[in-house]
């Protein structure tokens, strides 16, 4: 973590700043109180990393080789999902840091939250995974750089990859460690104590500072760079290739959970967007009318992830916690 930190010191700044003539309000849906804090104007605002503000619109908005502009793109839909995932969780966890105060937990009640950590952090590992593998694929290809930021004049320091891999290997390491942990209580048959409830809601509110790193190198530096160097027939034959039962393999824990996952994803769409977001994502053959298979997807969702999730919130609630 201390080597993350230290490569973050340079560019954390860069980061987040946005150009002035950039920051008016749009619109467009980026949906999320995570994503919306990342991108408050409604839309990916150009960064003052970037600083030809004629290339940024050729290269972000709607043109010849890509029929749609990043933000209803694939990959703001997903850390959208992602990010939905994530404030349920933490709410979850906070939930049960006032319900130990009331009666103590249980490991039941710490087994309900640990389910929806796990899918949590199946779906969100998957998506950063698979930009890891494209960046890595579109440089290979193309043989360009993706850089943070425009990449005129850069220096091998801020190559997107040498940030975002430890980066995002550091945000996986966090949250297997406290799954571990969580696991390995939850088969337990004690009571669990107030500073362990604590402890677990700490470790959740440090992992999303870390993802608030990430995602904006992925929406903004990989999809500008990704999008400038290949079209998106180029981009959607290579994640064809990729789409495969077995896709997660570096995640052995989460075998058995892609239907999970990927009904997560798209059932966290808000409803009056799924249309037109889905619309823009690559193309997945089903076996069923999408009729139907959306309205798996809500239920497997709504089973699996969010009713254990809003069992422990509506207890707090109940107790008098105010739901952040």
């Amino acid at each position: 973590m201390q080597r993350v930190r230290e490569l973050l010191k340079p560019i954390q700044n860069r980061i987040h700043s946005v150009s002035e003539n950039e920051s008016k309000k749009d619109p467009r849906a980026i949906k999320g109180a995570w994503m919306v804090k990342l991108f408050p104007q409604g839309h990916v605002a150009r960064p003052s990393r970037y600083p030809n503000a004629g290339e940024w619109r050729v290269v972000m908005c709607a043109n010849q080789d890509w029929p749609f502009a990043v933000e209803d793109s694939s990959v703001v839909t997903c850390f959208m999902c992602s990010a939905i995932h994530g404030q349920l969780v933490l709410q979850a966890a906070e939930a049960l840091v006032a319900i130990a105060e009331s009666r103590g937990i249980s490991s039941k009640d710490l087994s309900a939250l640990y389910q929806g950590i796990r899918f949590y952090v199946a779906s969100l590992s998957g998506v950063v995974a698979d930009i890891v593998g494209h960046i890595k694929e579109a440089e290979r290809r193309c043989g360009a750089t993706f850089w943070i930021g425009a990449g005129e004049n850069e220096s091998r320091n801020n190559g997107l990859l040498r940030i975002l891999g430890p980066v995002s290997e550091a945000l996986w390491s966090m949250h297997i460690k406290l799954l571990l942990d969580m696991r390995e209580n939850a088969l337990g048959e004690r009571d669990l104590s107030v500073e362990y409830a604590m402890e677990v809601f700490e470790k959740l509110l440090e992992a999303k500072s870390l993802l608030m790193v990430v995602v904006p190198l992925c929406v903004v530096d990989y999809c500008f760079h990704l999008r400038k160097n290949l079209t998106m027939g180029q981009v959607w034959r290579v994640v064809k290739h990729n789409m495969d039962i077995e896709h997660l393999k570096g995640f052995p824990r989460f075998r058995g959970m892609r239907l999970q996952i990927l009904a997560g994803l798209v059932a966290a769409i808000p409803k009056e967007d799924r249309r037109a977001r889905l619309r823009y994502t690559p193309p997945v053959r089903l076996p069923v009318s999408r009729w139907i298979f959306h309205t798996a997807c809500d239920a497997i969702y709504d089973r699996s992830f969010v009713r254990p999730l809003r069992r422990l919130i509506a207890e707090a609630e109940a107790l008098g916690m105010t739901s952040p």
